[in-house]
């Protein structure tokens, strides 16, 4: 689906229709890598081009629920963390040129901390944040650490506050390292529900801000900035929200 500012309009569909992939990019220059296809774990990457997609490099590990990357797909991408299953702490970086020969590839990069599937990304290759996630199997409580890339390895960064750490893969995430935003979310435990929680990121701790419209919400998507950020569908819901950090 495109967006324009104003209105949602129907674009170009995948070659290998999946879910639960990860996404980064924008909507002139993305890629879609991963997903489930009845059960299993998928290394499909494709790129879109503004138009159409098409297959290009897979990744070295199937992955699903990996949630948002970051980084641009021209250049450089980052996915960290998946439901395997078991959940992975493996961490991929993506690279394309059109100077090389080969125009597309992952490499492994640094492993996370620990293994967490449904995570959030927000940043760039060398200046990511992986937010939140499932440590273990679904059913599980979500974590509420926050960790930081620079390219090659992760430290911790601040944790979300109580009751905001969300069941990543039903949530969104935009921005950078040092300015993110993350919004809605579900966590399994102690209290099963969806979350309408909203916080920003200043590169070292969390605040939180006005909740979500609406009512609580999660399995939505997200685009922009922290700054001018997008919130898409969700569970059952078609509504589309616009923020301004």
């Amino acid at each position: 689906l495109n967006y324009d500012g104003t209105s949602v309009s129907t674009g170009s569909t995948v070659n290998t229709g999946r879910s639960a992939g990860g996404a980064a990019g924008d909507s002139a220059n993305a890629i879609f890598y991963g997903g489930d296809i009845s059960g299993t774990s998928q290394t499909k990457t494709e790129k879109y081009d503004g138009t159409s997609w098409s297959e290009i490099a897979d990744m070295a590990v199937a992955k699903r629920g990996s949630g948002a990357g970051a980084g641009t797909s021209n250049a450089a991408a980052l996915s960290a963390g998946a439901y395997g299953p078991p959940a992975s702490a493996s961490t991929e970086e993506f690279t394309s040129s059109t100077n090389t020969i080969t125009a597309a590839a992952w490499a492994a990069g640094g492993n996370l901390p620990a293994t967490v599937s449904a995570n959030q990304g927000a940043g760039t290759q060398t200046a990511a944040l992986s937010i939140s996630g499932q440590p273990n199997a679904p059913g599980t409580a979500a974590t509420n650490a926050t960790n930081h890339y620079d390219g090659s390895s992760w430290t911790a960064g601040g944790s979300l506050s109580a009751g905001a750490a969300s069941y990543s893969g039903a949530s969104s995430t935009k921005g950078s390292q040092t300015a993110a935003l993350y919004w809605n979310g579900y966590n399994p435990t102690p209290s099963a529900g969806f979350r309408a929680t909203v916080s920003s990121y200043d590169g070292s701790s969390w605040t939180a801000q006005p909740t979500y419209p609406g009512s609580a919400n999660g399995y939505g998507s997200g685009a922009g900035t922290s700054t001018a950020a997008l919130g898409m569908g969700g569970y059952l819901v078609t509504n589309c929200y616009e923020s301004d950090g």
